[in-house]
């Protein structure tokens, strides 16, 4: 028995081998967050991916050098995805099972056919790089708001309200700050409000929208009277920045 144990011991010693520093063959696509599983296709020559839990839905098909060929979006939730594997018909095989608190209930795993693999041409998709255009908008837009500011003649304490573009409640929130902060002031209380928490980003129609309720006083704490100088301001599509100063 010792004679076994010990030849097991030089078995496990002998294969943790140092093998040097691995080499990075390929950088994947900025999709590709959290890989929890790869399959290489033959029929593709490309390799079918999928992120784990909390993630799109989807497989993406990555060459060998790298690039996205293909994005197909899977009618069913991405609980815990964790595996994906392929049979020799070609239908692809995904294990929505991952289960780490032991808690699911639902664990099951989903085939997508071979047929609905097949496209012959790249799958077309818009993204957005959330923190980049977070970052973008709170220093731009409050230069563009203190450059029309002064342009208008009016200071800043003339100003009652700022109406902001509906698109991040905490975003307007840092650009209204940085805005103030840029003449040394604190934020007023109640200069700006927000219908985000209600409506949603209705894209071009949230400053209108925003600018109606209040003027019919029907949002809570919000007013306007005659003769109120009000500024507004977006960050949009194409990172285009807008602001202009009206006299109520």
């Amino acid at each position: 028995m010792k004679k076994i144990i010990i030849i097991c011991c030089l078995l496990i010693i002998s294969s943790c081998k140092d093998f040097g520093e691995l080499e990075v063959k390929v950088k994947l696509p900025e999709l590709l967050e959290e890989v929890s599983g790869i399959q290489y296709s033959q029929n593709e020559d490309a390799f079918w991916m999928l992120n784990d839990s909390g993630n799109s839905p989807s497989l993406y098909l990555v060459s060998e050098q790298g690039e996205l060929l293909r994005v197909l979006q899977i009618n069913a939730q991405n609980t815990d995805w964790e595996d994906i594997t392929q049979d020799q018909q070609g239908n692809i095989y995904i294990g929505n099972f991952g289960n780490n608190a032991n808690k699911r209930k639902d664990l099951v795993i989903l085939k997508v056919n071979a047929s609905d693999l097949k496209s012959n041409s790249k799958t077309k998709y818009i993204k957005m790089h959330g923190r980049k255009v977070y970052e973008f908008a709170i220093v731009q837009v409050p230069q563009a708001l203190k450059e029309c500011l002064e342009l208008s003649n009016h200071s800043i304490q003339d100003v009652k309200k700022v109406f902001l573009h509906q698109a991040n409640e905490k975003m307007d929130e840092a650009i209204v700050d940085r805005f103030y902060k840029l003449y040394d002031l604190e934020t007023p209380r109640g200069v700006l409000p927000m219908s985000i928490n209600k409506l949603g980003n209705s894209s071009v129609a949230t400053i209108p929208t925003l600018f109606d309720l209040v003027k019919k006083l029907k949002l809570k704490d919000h007013s306007l009277k005659k003769g109120d100088i009000i500024m507004f301001g977006s960050v949009g599509a194409g990172m285009n920045i807008n602001a202009f100063v009206y006299r109520f």
